[in-house]
């Protein structure tokens, strides 16, 4: 069974990934939760100054897009997306999977992605997005080949 994606995209190349994986599905319609303990970047400024990337627990839909539209460096994240405002923190791919969560976007080492979903189209919209884009080692996550233990990053 395929349980999501992973690839690599270099932000020297694509400074805009996380705004392209949202634009690839119905982002508005969800609600979504940042681990603040799980993320870690900055947002370039006008002026050449930094600002704390994301430093809220929760984004609608719309606001998300607004922040990813924005010239950013993102170290690493867990971004998780629920249809409601029931979140429930989520560790493993079982607890996703039992959970009202429908998918789990993480980055880390400044370009590593590993997206998690339960909705296959919502994968395969991702996945052909990606492919349009400068990005390498593309591959499903599947049951057979997932070696993360946990769904963090940290």
């Amino acid at each position: 069974m395929i349980r999501g994606l992973s690839f690599q995209v270099y932000a020297e190349d694509v400074d805009d990934i996380l705004c392209k994986i949202l634009e690839s599905i119905p982002a508005e319609k969800y609600h979504w939760f940042n681990d603040l303990k799980q993320t870690e970047g900055w947002y370039y400024t006008a002026q050449g100054d930094v600002e704390p990337f994301l430093d809220r627990t929760y984004y609608t839909g719309k606001e998300l897009l607004t922040e990813f539209r924005k010239r950013y460096m993102v170290i690493f994240l867990k971004l998780s997306a629920y249809l409601d405002e029931d979140y429930k923190e989520i560790h493993t791919y079982e607890e996703f999977y039992e959970s009202k969560c429908e998918f789990i976007i993480l980055a880390y080492d400044c370009n590593f992605f590993e997206i998690y979903s339960k909705n296959h189209c919502i994968i395969q919209n991702i996945y052909d997005s990606v492919r349009r884009i400068k990005s390498s080692n593309i591959q499903y996550i599947l049951d057979t080949n997932d070696e993360r233990k946990v769904l963090d990053v940290l």
